[in-house]
Parts: C-alpha cells; sequence; structure tokens
C-alpha cells in the first residue's frame, strides 16, 4: 500500500501500510536500511512508531470484540489479507481466463516482491519462482534509464481552416516553450531536446477524436 506519506516507518506521518507490517514482524530490518526517512531524509525506519500503532490497533480490535489479539497477529492478518489480494489479481489474469497457473513461474520484482513471492505461490499452487537479482530495483532502473519527457496539451476549438490553423500553431508553440523550459531545469541540453506534435481532430458532429501528427514545420 502506497500513499503520499509513505508507510508511518518512513517518518513522514503517514498510516500503517503492508510495509510497517513486515517491521512489526521483523521481516524488515531497520539497522539494514540506509538513512534517508524523516523530513531532512537523514533518519533510519522507525520501528517504534510501528510497534506503538500496531499496539493500538491490537487494542482498538479487542475493544471492539472482546478478543485479547497480539500487535504481532495483527501484521501477520495484514500481510495475509494483502498476500491474497496479490495472488487475486494474478487469477483474474489467468485462472479466470482458463490457464492453470500452477504450470508457470511466477515472476519476482519490486521493493517488497521478495518479501511475498513465496506466500504468493503457495496461494497459487506454483512451484517455481524466478527473482531477478535487481527485482527490487527494476522500477528506479528503469525510471533511470527512461527518456525525461514534459507533456504539454490544450484545448483549441475551432474548425481546421486557415485561421483555425493559425491558432493551433500559435498554441502549440507556447506549449512547446513551456515544456522545453521544463527539462532545461531538470537538466536536459536544449539541442538533446526532441519535440513531437499531435492534434486530436473530430469531424463536425461527432465527439470521437482522432489523433494525427501535426507537422513540426507548423510551428
Amino acid at each position: 500500500m502506497i500513499c503520499g506519506a509513505g508507510p508511518a516507518s518512513y517518518r513522514r506521518g503517514g498510516p500503517l501500510t503492508t510495509t510497517d507490517a513486515n517491521v512489526m514482524l521483523g521481516r524488515l530490518q531497520p539497522a539494514h536500511f540506509p538513512k534517508v526517512f524523516g523530513p531532512g531524509a537523514d533518519a533510519p525506519l522507525d520501528a517504534e512508531i510501528v510497534r506503538r500503532r500496531f499496539t493500538t490497533f491490537a487494542d482498538e480490535i479487542a475493544a471492539t470484540t472482546g478478543r485479547a489479539i497480539r500487535p504481532e497477529q495483527v501484521a501477520r492478518g495484514a500481510i495475509e489479507i494483502a498476500v491474497e489480494n496479490m495472488a487475486n489479481a494474478i487469477r483474474r489474469v489467468s485462472v479466470a481466463r482458463g490457464y492453470d497457473v500452477t504450470a508457470y513461474t511466477l515472476q519476482c520484482f519490486g521493493g517488497a516482491g521478495g518479501q511475498h513471492a513465496c506466500a504468493v505461490a503457495d496461494a497459487l499452487g506454483m512451484f517455481r519462482i524466478v527473482s531477478h537479482p535487481m527485482a527490487g530495483v527494476m522500477s528506479a532502473f528503469g525510471m533511470g534509464l527512461a527518456d525525461q519527457t514534459a507533456i504539454r496539451q490544450a484545448a483549441v476549438e475551432r474548425a481546421l481552416d486557415l485561421e483555425g490553423l493559425v491558432v493551433a500553431c500559435e498554441v502549440a508553440g507556447g506549449l512547446r516553450g513551456d515544456a522545453d523550459a521544463e527539462l532545461i531545469v531538470q537538466g536536459v541540453r536544449p539541442a538533446e531536446i526532441e519535440t513531437h506534435h499531435r492534434v486530436h481532430l473530430r469531424y463536425a458532429g461527432t465527439d470521437t477524436a482522432l489523433t494525427c501528427s501535426f507537422p513540426r514545420a507548423a510551428t
């Protein structure tokens, strides 16, 4: 589970998440994480807030149900729910379409992939898991290799006649300048910037747009 502030253990006021459940159960060890958390990005994972929050959660459950429950049990239950949700997502694109997943290999990736892959495989009856050495940082690695992009768009409710084309060119020129400025701020050299223009055209009386290339010469 992800939110803007991150898990509670990230020291930014976030709620309890699956990550925190793993911290609670000792599956994630703060001592082995870099000190990059908190407002100053210089603190370790906060295991103490996690324990306090899960203890409070357990007390609330006990007060409501009349049954005592330990914080570790609450965390374990949260992980079981998360695993079942992940398994169900795989079932929807496999079992529900007639595929026997037990004959396939589960591909593990993502920061939490290694924490839950075995449990997900068990839930699906799968016997093989592939975990790439860089599985935990694949998203970050991909972002690092991806092209930097800036997208700008604006509506021009005009007929595509000469006057409308002139207006569209003026708008496209302004959008391009704004997008270029964003990339330059990010460290991209102007000579490295490549621009692609697209227009969404509709036949008169319809509401379905057709995406077409807008010649660079037009701007």
